[in-house]
């Protein structure tokens, strides 16, 4: 047969799969911010930013507000503390879901000019200890001490010295042989004090030099320490601390000293003049401490140390460091460990830096410094699951926990009451505060098909009383927008009594589910919903879903 005659062979016609559209859902990234992993390799449990938002056990929590506390402080606060006499109790009509006018105990404040009591809420009262007024004199450091003679606030100024308080009168210890003074030591360059073993130890200030009283004594001879041979990296002494392990021999109590260049020594016994009853236990460095001494915390039975290298353990530093942690679920700080870097290179020298074991609320704090008028920022970890978010908007200057409650000071607004209630910067009613903004944007998935999706909707699920506000953008193939606030979605809020119009308020009560789908617009082979929030009362995001139509490979 020619070639002319051939009847050419039709070539099968590919017809494209018809759209198939599936749901996706992906819990709540509860495994916490991660700025250390690519972006393409984060596992979808964890969330590449997330603001005011907690990593829970039941998913991801919003941040609780805070409440004015004393009020006409205009100057910094520098330092918070709280004294307990011997006879002291915790009142028995104590509530902690309640917001309280009036703390246990006396509870103080410094700036730099004066010392304050602020156990009680409300306007600033009269200076009940004045400072020298120095930039510095109110960055204090003060523990209780208890002798025959009473129970004492043994406090520490860093431009001031020694100062003791016995629930009534208020002593600056100067040089000398007198009933309340101190020979040996200059006790107005002593800047730190730790009690240990029935005795008090000092930190004398730009120093090697560490200082001890006898036992049971706050005034006196004191004898020198000088640890400066043992400090590899060189520097002055940052801080002392208490760190109880049991060593094989039974629970013990060890003191840890930290250098500013990172080096950590730690020495077990009773008395550093008797050979046979004190020994250093060993040296290890953790990279360079930020300022201010209390970047630091006791937590459960261990010692956190933050440095440049990150919230080190001291059990684990001590047996194996770095390498330890990795394999250990006392890994802390590798997630945020180029975030809070990118902090601590910016704000290194500022004094603010510290770590507070907030236990109420099971969480552990990194404050941030307040660097004069910029965005306020912590890092917190939940100690449910380890992992940490960062929290914005909360003015921390400085913090303590009193009797439970978490009091920070501000660079010129007074006490707040912190972690409390729904909003920020309420005045006690809890009625009038601001709504709290967050920002979680999850890690990205390819939702289980690796080909081009186009994502047509969304389902955030909250459990609440009163679900968030939201804006929502779906990012897809590595976008990291953020949402215009606002913008979007308005989920309907509940109403407040005597202000709501009757019979046509929507009331709360009980948290339940909020899981309405949104439409979204989006394409690309990977994808993350992007979910700017603004809460008013407590809230849990559990889960998102995703519905989408599949394409193909290419």
């Amino acid at each position: 047969m020619s070639y002319l005659n051939r009847v050419p062979k039709k070539m099968p016609v590919q017809v494209p799969p018809q759209a198939k559209q599936v749901t996706k859902t992906v819990p709540s990234p509860i495994g916490g911010l991660n700025s250390r992993d690519p972006i393409n390799a984060m596992p979808e449990t964890d969330a590449y930013a997330l603001i005011n938002w907690i990593p829970t056990a039941v998913g991801l929590t919003s941040r609780s507000g805070y409440m004015e506390w004393t009020t006409g402080v205009t100057n910094p606060i520098q330092s918070i503390f709280q004294y307990f006499a011997a006879t002291s109790t915790i009142p028995t009509n104590l509530n902690y879901g309640t917001f309280p006018t009036t703390l246990p105990g006396q509870v103080f404040f410094a700036t730099k000019d004066g010392i304050f009591n602020t156990t009680n809420k409300g306007a600033v009262g009269a200076t009940v200890k004045a400072l020298s007024g120095l930039a510095s004199a109110g960055l204090l450091v003060a523990n209780s001490f208890t002798n025959a003679a009473g129970n004492w606030q043994i406090v520490n100024s860093e431009a001031d010295g020694y100062i003791t308080y016995d629930g009534v009168s208020w002593v600056s210890v100067v040089a000398g042989v007198g009933p309340t003074q101190m020979s040996g030591a200059d006790p107005t360059k002593l800047v730190y004090n730790l009690p240990f073993k029935n005795r008090l130890w000092f930190v004398e200030r730009a120093s090697t030099k560490l200082w001890y009283l006898p036992t049971s004594q706050i005034y006196g001879a004191a004898i020198s320490f000088d640890v400066g041979p043992f400090f590899k990296h060189g520097g002055a002494v940052s801080y002392i601390a208490n760190w109880t392990i049991d060593a094989g021999t039974g629970i013990d109590d060890h003191l840890v000293v930290v250098g500013e260049n990172g080096d950590v020594l730690i020495y077990k016994g009773t008395d550093p003049n008797t050979s046979n009853a004190w020994a250093l236990v060993g040296s290890w460095q953790i990279g360079e401490v930020p300022k201010g001494r209390k970047a630091w915390v006791q937590y459960g039975g261990d010692l956190l140390l933050l440095s440049t290298g990150g919230l080190f353990p001291v059990s684990y530093l001590t047996r194996g460091g770095a390498n330890l942690l990795q394999a250990s679920d006392k890994e802390y700080t590798s997630k945020i460990q180029k975030s809070i870097n990118a902090d601590l290179g910016a704000y290194f020298n500022l004094p603010g830096w510290e770590v507070t074991f907030v236990y109420r609320n099971d969480l552990i704090i990194i404050t941030v410094p307040d660097n004069s008028g910029g965005v306020s920022k912590q890092y917190a970890m939940s100690t449910i699951t380890n992992q940490w978010t960062v929290f914005s908007g909360i003015p921390v200057q400085c913090s303590a926990v009193c009797s439970g409650f978490y009091l920070f000071g501000t660079s010129g607004s007074g006490i707040k009451l912190g972690l409390f209630g729904g909003t920020d910067a309420a005045d006690g009613t809890a009625a009038n505060g601001n709504p709290i903004v967050g920002f979680i944007l999850p890690a990205f998935t390819a939702h289980g098909y690796s080909g081009f999706k186009h994502y047509l909707m969304v389902r955030p699920v909250f459990i609440s009383t009163s679900p968030p506000v939201l804006s929502m953008q779906m990012n897809t193939d590595y976008a990291t927008n953020a949402p215009v606030q606002g913008a979007a979605y308005a989920v309907p809020q509940t109403s407040r009594w005597d202000v709501a119009a009757w019979d046509a308020a929507v009331w709360g009560g009980s948290p339940v589910v909020f899981d309405d789908w949104y439409s979204v617009n989006g394409s690309g082979y990977v994808g993350t919903l992007a979910l700017t929030t603004t809460t008013v009362e407590e809230a849990v995001l559990a889960e998102i879903s995703y519905m989408m139509e599949l394409g193909g490979p290419m």
